[in-house]
């Protein structure tokens, strides 16, 4: 049925193959087709030579030169690496062991790592106090996590974060990111505890800044805020930096220590502690490090750049991966978190954001009453001028937000005044770079924000109590005790009102922080506390005497305050001027006066590196739109509160 094929025939059937031969595999008598990568479905690779971009998003680059398709898509910059230099990947650090009950915590050190050099620091810090609480057991299952950053900042809009982030109330000292990198971990809740055993951690070293040497004035001569053009500093002048930043970033870094530090503070630059605790600490720590770079980055690009987002998304991710659940934390691992929220508290409110800094600073103030408070704080570290410089860094904030000018400061004055006397400023700190020399008057402006809360929950328990009683008039019972509770309240509102009027006449600034300076600074510094002094008599008036913004009182003392105003908006103090700004807006009702403080709001967001100034216009305007005729009383804060903003108006 079948024929055979002799094999001495020797002819292969028509479309049969020959085969290969197994001694010689591979020769030319294989004639399979190769495969391509490319034909299998979802087998795309990201490119070794590819922008920076596609690698950040884990995509296949088409190297299309000068912009890839991709990033001309989603209109974004494409960045590729120079020749025979490697793209800058996220630094992989190793996870942090969990100590096990009864052994020390490990510390930086164990890291290869040094810890930073604090000033006038003789002695080694031990992790035990009695100023404080130790490990904390308690209960926390309750926290959400819902506090979180937002670690992409592609949202110009950046104010707009989320409404329960702002209102969340963990008992977390640390913080919360939503990291968008896959390789970070999942961040989990929970307390960080306080560790109870010793530490072989000295912040004491005699080590010197590993920053150039800045040759900078120490006058406070007038000056507008323009950057000079951007220019890259080779890395090697910052050693410390070179582990974990690449030349771009480390230019930031030093474009912040020589053009942005500077310009947002009022002190010379021997107390300018943004770059003697700050650039030190990110010299050593990665997280704080690249949170610099990034508020660096902002003000090279004057915009949330894709060099913001990146070096952003690195600090918080590294942050958020150091100290996760069951982590003890150290003396110096509360310092280093504590400085990391102030730079990024610094960094939001540069930006005009109203909501983010805030989230910011609620962590911080969880972080201190962990420790034990402000006192406790200071104590530990010894009151060393880089613990001094933080605590003046949160007490200004504290008194500058706007939800301290209708709630109160968050912490009681009283603990701020324990904590300022006894010498706190003296001619070792210098100058505050933040407050300058007007903390005397700053302490009264937050006795007012206090007095003023519990008067006005007073007046309204008190109006509540008058107006939903009604009919009652005639009950002499009634009509006593009426009477009594509204001579009490008036009674305790007149002498609170004579009580500052004594204290702000008696309010001097201290001169022996200014022995060292010449007549111009001190004529400046000068100015400043008297405008300020203006400010809080304006402010007594308006809301604890509630006087009308038409009185003479009140017009007299706003004449002098835009005079005061107009003699500092070509100085350095510009920085400090946006509250003067606000409560000259509330009390500014006619047309000359309004147009007058307008002129002067155009030249400060012309010149002031802080964008909030901007936000504190918007503000004005709203006042004045609820406040046509100048016969009402309006609060700036009520505005803010209206708008959803929690606004720095430092």
């Amino acid at each position: 049925m079948f024929g055979t094929i002799s094999c001495s025939s020797a002819s292969v059937p028509r479309g049969a193959k020959s085969k290969v031969s197994s001694k010689n595999p591979g020769k030319s008598n294989f004639h399979q087709k190769k495969v391509r990568l490319d034909k299998f479905v979802g087998a795309t690779f990201r490119s070794s030579t590819g922008c920076w971009g596609c690698r950040n998003r884990r995509k296949k680059c088409d190297e299309t030169h000068p912009a890839c398709n991709a990033c001309v898509k989603r209109n974004i910059q494409c960045i590729w690496r120079t020749k025979g230099e490697r793209l800058n990947r996220p630094h992989k650090i190793n996870d942090y062991h969990v100590p096990k009950e009864g052994k020390p915590s490990e510390s930086l050190l164990s890291c290869g790592r040094s810890p930073p050099a604090f000033e006038n620091e003789q002695d080694h810090i031990e992790s035990g106090s009695s100023g404080r609480s130790g490990n904390d057991n308690s209960d926390h299952s309750n926290i959400d996590g819902s506090g979180r950053y937002q670690a992409g900042l592609s949202n110009p809009k950046i104010e707009t974060s989320l409404s329960d982030a702002r209102n969340s109330h963990s008992d977390s000292p640390m913080i919360y990111a939503e990291v968008q990198d896959s390789s970070q971990p999942e961040i989990i809740s929970d307390v960080i505890e306080i560790s109870t055993k010793t530490t072989s951690l000295d912040l004491s070293p005699t080590r010197s800044s590993c920053l150039v040497p800045r040759d900078r004035s120490m006058s406070l001569a007038p000056q507008n805020f323009h950057f000079e053009p951007f220019r890259f500093y080779p890395p090697q002048l910052l050693p410390d930096f070179c582990g974990f930043l690449d030349s771009k970033g480390v230019s930031f870094v030093n474009h912040f220590d020589h053009k942005v530090s500077g310009a947002l503070t009022v002190s010379p630059s021997v107390s300018n502690y943004f770059s003697k605790t700050f650039l030190l600490l990110a010299g050593i720590d990665e997280a704080v490090g690249h949170a610099i770079a990034s508020w660096g980055a902002y003000y090279v690009h004057r915009s949330l750049h894709l060099d913001v987002e990146h070096h952003f998304g690195q600090a918080i991710g590294l942050i958020a991966k150091r100290f996760t659940r069951g982590v003890a934390v150290t003396k110096y691992d509360y310092f280093v978190l504590i400085c990391f929220h102030l730079v990024l508290l610094g960094f939001f409110v540069c930006q005009g954001d109203a909501s983010q800094w805030w989230i910011c600073f609620k962590k911080c103030h969880e972080l201190i009453k962990r420790f034990g408070g402000l006192e406790a704080l200071c104590e530990e570290f010894n009151y060393l001028n880089d613990i001094k410089f933080l605590v003046s860094n949160f007490f200004y904030h504290d008194i500058m937000a706007s939800h301290a000018f209708i709630h109160g400061p968050l912490i009681e004055v009283q603990q701020y005044a324990r904590v300022f006397g006894n010498g706190f400023f003296d001619s070792s700190y210098g100058i505050d770079p933040l407050q300058g020399c007007l903390n005397p008057v700053y302490m009264l402006l937050a006795e007012e924000l206090e007095v003023r809360t519990v008067m006005r929950s007073r007046k309204e328990r008190l109006d509540a109590i008058l107006n939903d009683e009604l009919g009652t008039e005639d009950d002499p019972s009634i009509l006593h005790e009426f009477d009594v509770m509204r001579t009490q309240y008036l009674e305790f509102c007149a002498e609170v009102q004579i009580q500052f009027e004594t204290n702000i006449a008696n309010c001097q600034i201290d001169h022996s922080l200014l022995s060292k300076t010449d007549q111009f600074e001190l004529d400046v510094h000068l100015q400043t506390f008297e405008l300020f002094k203006l400010v809080c008599k304006l402010y007594w008036v308006l809301f604890i005497k509630e006087t009308s913004p038409t009185s003479n009182e009140l017009q007299l003392l706003l004449i002098k305050l835009m005079d005061g105003i107009e003699k500092l908006v070509d100085s350095r103090m510009i920085v400090v001027l946006c509250l003067p700004l606000l409560v000259a807006g509330v009390a500014s009702y006619t047309k000359h006066d309004r147009r007058r403080l307008e002129k002067i709001f155009v030249r400060i967001i012309a010149n002031c590196p802080i964008q909030n100034v901007k936000k504190a216009w918007v503000v004005v305007k709203e006042t004045w739109k609820r406040n046509s005729g100048g016969d009402k009383t309006l609060d700036w804060a009520d505005v803010c509160e209206y708008l959803g903003w929690e606004l720095c108006v430092c």
